[in-house]
């Protein structure tokens, strides 16, 4: 590679130069041109400042030899300069070479190389900042330089790890919450220092993380060049390890930002915390192992959150073919945040936490939401992310707290059938705010796209973030008038510049030397060094936030592109932070990209596509395969999959389901990071399946057959020949109250389907169950009540459910009993009849019969813990959170105490077998979670109304029972031998399921008749 002398000053020249203070105007330099160099095939501009308002003559020299000469174009009056100043256009002359100046008259230019690789090393030595400025590992000799980059090692740049616990660090291993936030602590001990400081922060470093990201998207989806990015080209612990060390080094933060998630079951899981830093500003110079200052967590905010949402859903894609457990650790973080965004919309961040750290409030969120749900959407292709996503823009000047064109150029470039027309829009809005750039910087004497209002804090960043917008208008158009434009932008930051100054570090010879670095402060003290080539100053800020800017600079405020001096102190123009790092690493990797496209030959990949099916009943699970895909020049491929129903993957193999029927094209694409890209495509056919019964297996499997069993015989068994279940029909049963944990969530075809499949397993006719109740057993009157039986019945009802019903058996049939019994009762059915004699159930009656409850218990809490945890914990969970959930802190179940409820239905395979001792200890077990100890609760013995006797109860009918029935009902008020069965349907909150699913006779189980 061609490298011209100035290009990568000598450390020891660096640490030597004379520290300067820059004037309101350069004395040298002029014609200001871009310090580092031109490209061959690229714009060659300069600005000459000359208040004469003739055409100047010009001349192009190399090593003291004249090669090519012109005249000026005089401009005029650029107000953000306070200066005349003509342009100087020698984009004809293309020869290679360095130490190449342009004279008018006596005043020469710095020197400056024209070269097409003048961008391959400023764009690795900025993506070498990042490891210089990692958290939590030490930064050793051997990659401190070397790589591809401009610089080799040395140890002046080399520290210990900052933050990891080592005295005099408190670390960043287990950080609490700023006090009387939370009480928990997070590790959070990776991560790239912010600035100068060494906070860590989320909003700033989400931003940094994805510029680094879409820079490797850019170049897979757009570009010619992807193994730039290749492992070994920057030389960091990481090279050598297969994967690409732009990724690597993106990964370090990318970690960091997933560890400032809010932990599972705190007040607001999924949130993300805003940032964390020092309790107060530490002093300069100061090395940030050296950082003596205790360290916090600040309280979460939704920016924070949605910043996570986004870099993980861009994470996931990314990793999907290189490290799948990572991948899917980003997805499932950045889908939580976002539900936790959504739920938490309007937490923003208040400033009470700015001492020691940077603030990055965000007051307005609504960028944030379309960014992550751009990227969730692009990601996983579900659509309930579409609908956020809004791909209008009216400004290019964006950032860490505008990030709505992070949307736009993520879904402008990377390429899915889910996204094409959101692309096209994205793309177009794109050129639109390229176009006013354009118009702006035709405004302009220096031909940037700022004018007076954009040289505020980090105006250097604010340029970068637009000059992206304008490369990746280019990348859709190739209209050479935004390459054109970008490379005038690129010109200002390498001193086309008022004050011919050359704002990246290294880079020039008239260079930035002292940005605001707490470490790289040789400025300040000759123990530390001066920072190395690669780093992006803040530049001209009209604002002068600082005490040296204000001493120094005060009056520039008129010609704003002057507000600039190269001291340490001034850190309001003079600060570094990875968000403009990052914005610089990425047009830099652009510029160097564009300059070597078309320089070789590239063969495209060959594509190789194979699927376990092409067709089949719906659910159909394929499995896609591109082994075999192979590329004749050696590159690394890269694989995105379309499976055509909006829904995408990445990698070189994938699976997915097929739920509907339909006709698919499922589309892998291949790219070869190259320019080569190949798609194919395979048409998947499903059909719906000719009954409900294998779709309603595989829903049955998935969500049921855990706690069922194969067939009704699992944990929570249950009688699959039921006609009704508390008075519906199976398929509405489950529509209605299934699962536990959220009923309902299985719709009406899913109900069908599972029902149909049940009824299968008897092989007993019809088996369909499409009503809401009707019984087709052999019945002699019509059923009208809700489940009284007074007549003779001698078996269970096994008939198929076509029909509404909810009424009563008032004939003779072989069907279960559900209803009142006044007669001789052989039947095994359940018996919800009056009961006039003696009952062991609560009664919160006056009962004139016998009550042989249990009463109050005090059971043994440790034997209890033993008997959940054996019989109930695997379906009710640790503490009744499990997939069948229950609230431990009611006082009565069904009228009873818990004990008694316990002993009377538990376990539900063999309800009763839990006899007293069991239940009074596991009723006294759950009671401790909520610490009210015993268990004195209603029991089935307690008498409170005003009852002659009658008992509508829910319990067996077991012989002849005219005046009584041994049931264990409840009895709530008075009444007079009262034959009427009078039901009421059970509530199904969290323990409702408990009562109905678990211990009332399992989640498919008659209705239980409560009075």
């Amino acid at each position: 590679m061609k490298q011209f002398v100035y290009n990568s000053l000598s450390l020891s020249i660096v640490m030597a130069a004379t520290l300067t203070s820059t004037a309101a105007f350069a004395s040298t330099g002029n014609p200001r041109v871009n310090q580092n160099g031109y490209l061959p095939n690229g714009s060659k501009v300069a600005t000459y400042a000359n208040n004469s308002s003739s055409v100047l003559d010009w001349e192009l020299w190399k090593n003291g030899n004249l090669v090519t000469s012109g005249k000026t174009i005089p401009f005029g009056q650029d107000s953000t300069a306070g200066e005349y100043v003509h342009q100087i256009d020698f984009s004809a002359y293309t020869a290679e070479g360095g130490n190449y100046e342009l004279h008018v008259g006596s005043d020469v230019s710095y020197r400056f190389m024209i070269d097409a690789s003048a961008y391959t090393s400023p764009m690795y030595d900025a993506l070498r900042y990042f490891y210089h400025n990692r958290s939590g590992i030490a930064i050793e000799t051997p990659y401190t330089g070397g790589g591809l980059g401009s610089y080799q090692p040395n140890s002046i740049w080399s520290h210990p790890a900052g933050h990891i616990g080592v005295s005099p660090n408190k670390g960043d291993t287990n950080v609490q919450c700023w006090p009387g936030t939370c009480n928990y602590a997070l590790d959070v001990s990776k991560g790239w220092y912010d600035a100068g400081d060494h906070g860590k922060y989320v909003v700033n470093g989400g931003i940094s993380a994805w510029k680094l990201l879409s820079a490797y998207e850019r170049a897979k989806y757009q570009g010619h060049n992807l193994n730039a990015f290749a492992d070994g080209m920057l030389n960091i612990p990481e090279s050598g390890n297969g994967v690409s060390d732009l990724l690597d080094e993106a990964r370090w933060e990318v970690e960091f930002l997933l560890s400032m998630q809010v932990p599972d079951g705190q007040e607001l899981a999924g949130m993300v915390h805003h940032k964390m830093h020092d309790e107060a500003w530490t002093g300069f110079p100061m090395a940030p192992n050296n950082d003596p200052q205790q360290r916090y967590l600040v309280p979460p905010s939704t920016a924070a959150t949605l910043n996570v949402a986004a870099v993980g859903a861009q994470c996931a894609r990314i990793w999907a073919d290189i490290d799948s457990a990572f991948a899917n650790r980003c997805l499932t973080v950045a889908k939580k945040a976002w539900d936790a965004a959504m739920a938490h919309p309007s937490v923003i961040y208040d400033d009470e936490y700015n001492n020691g750290g940077g603030g990055y409030g965000d007051p307005d969120v609504t960028d944030e939401f379309v960014w992550a749900a751009a990227e969730l959407y692009i990601t996983t292709g579900d659509s309930k992310y579409a609908g956020q996503i809004d791909t209008t823009l009216y400004s290019g000047d964006w950032g860490w707290a505008g990030t709505k064109a992070a949307a736009l150029m993520s879904l402008a470039t990377v390429p899915t059938s889910h996204t094409s027309s959101l692309a096209e829009q994205a793309q177009n809005t794109i050129v639109t705010l390229a176009n006013d750039m354009i118009s702006v910087a035709n405004d302009q004497g220096y031909e940037i796209p700022i004018d007076q209002y954009g040289y505020y804090w980090g105006s250097n960043s604010g340029l970068a973030n637009k000059l992206m917008l304008l490369a990746t208008a280019y990348d859709h158009t190739d209209d050479h008038k935004y390459i054109d434009a970008f490379a005038k932008g690129v010109d200002y930051l390498f001193g086309r510049n008022a004050l011919s100054r050359s704002y990246i570090t290294g880079y020039g010879e008239n260079a930035a030397k002292q940005p605001h670095h707490r470490f790289w402060a040789g400025a300040l003290d000759s123990n530390y060094p001066w920072a190395p080539p690669g780093a992006m100053v803040g530049g001209a800020n009209a604002g002068l936030e600082d005490d040296e800017a204000k001493k120094t600079l005060s009056g520039c405020e008129t010609a704003p592109q002057t507000c600039y001096v190269d001291r340490i102190q001034a850190y309001s123009v003079n600060e570094i932070t990875v968000n403009w790092n990052s914005a610089f690493a990425w047009i830099m990797a652009f510029y160097d990209d564009y300059a070597t496209a078309g320089s070789s030959d590239n063969s495209a990949p060959t594509v190789m596509l194979t699927t376990s099916s092409e067709a089949g009943e719906a659910p159909l699970l394929v499995a896609f395969d591109a082994t075999g895909s192979s590329d004749v020049d050696g590159d690394t491929l890269s694989y995105t999959w379309d499976f055509g129903d909006d829904s995408v993957a990445f990698g070189l193999m994938a699976e997915h389901t097929y739920n509907t029927a339909g006709s698919y094209t499922a589309t892998l694409t291949v790219s070869d990071g190259q320019g080569g890209e190949v798609s194919k495509t395979t048409v998947i056919n499903v059909t719906a399946a000719n009954t409900g019964v294998l779709a309603g297996q595989a829903l049955y499997e998935q969500g049921c057959l855990g706690c069922h069993g194969a067939k009704g015989d699992g944990v929570i068994s249950f009688d699959p020949t039921q006609t009704s279940y508390d008075g519906q029909s199976l398929a509405d049963y489950i529509r209605d109250e299934m699962p536990p944990k959220s009923p309902g969530s299985c719709d009406a075809d899913c109900g069908t389907a599972v029902a149909e499949y049940i009824r299968s397993w008897n092989d007993n006719g019809s088996g369909s169950d499409n009503g809401s109740g009707s019984d087709n057993g052999s019945d002699d009157d019509s059923d009208n009540d809700s489940g009284s039986d007074n007549g003779d019945d001698d078996d269970s009802d096994n008939g198929s459910d076509n029909g509404g019903n909810s009424g009563s058996d008032n004939g003779g049939d072989d069907d279960s009993d559900n209803g009142s019994d006044n007669g001789d009762d052989d039947d095994s059915g359940s018996d919800n009849g009056s009961d006039n004699g003696g009952d062991s159930g609560s009664d919160n009656g006056s009962n004139n019969g016998g009550n042989t409850g249990s009463g109050t218990t005090n059971g043994d809490v440790a034997q209890g813990h033993a008997l959940y945890d054996q019989q109930c914990a695997s379906c009710h969970g640790a503490k009744g959170d499990g997939s069948i959930g229950f609230d431990s802190t009611k006082q009565t179940y069904e009228g009873r105490s818990l004990a008694d409820y316990i002993r009377d239905t538990m376990p539900p395979k063999s309800p009763g077998s839990c006899n007293d001792g069991c239940a009074v200890d596991v009723a006294a077990y759950i009671r401790s979670w909520n610490n009210n100890g015993s268990d004195n609760g209603g029991d089935s013995g307690s008498d409170n109304g005003g009852d002659s006797g009658s008992d509508n109860d829910a319990g067996n009918g077991n012989g002849d029972d005219s005046n009584g029935s041994a049931g264990s009902g409840s009895d709530s008020g008075a009444d007079s031998n009262d034959d009427s069965s009078t039901t009421s349907t059970i509530s199904f909150g969290s323990f409702g399921y408990w009562i109905v699913a678990l211990f009332g006779g399992l989640v498919l189980s008659r209705r239980r008749t409560v009075k």
